[in-house]
């Protein structure tokens, strides 16, 4: 059954699914944009639990902010 921790550990995928966001290569010039992108990265469990999505782990939320790092790159 659909619940925070079948969603978190894959047991259960039917409906859920990963959000994303896209950031051109144009962010790199932009510093309001990193900003953003940074905000958004520290801040994704407090915003995802408020929208009612589930939350990224704190490995995953790890790895995608080195993947913004080396993206900036």
């Amino acid at each position: 059954t659909p619940s925070e921790e079948t969603i978190m550990n894959k047991t259960y995928a039917p409906l859920s699914r990963p959000l994303f966001i896209y950031v051109s290569s144009k962010v790199k010039e932009n510093e309001t944009l990193k900003s953003f992108v940074n905000f958004y990265l520290d801040n994704t469990a407090e915003i995802s639990k408020t929208v009612g999505f589930i939350p990224m782990t704190a490995e995953e939320t790890t790895a995608q902010k080195a993947a913004f790092e080396a993206f900036l790159k």
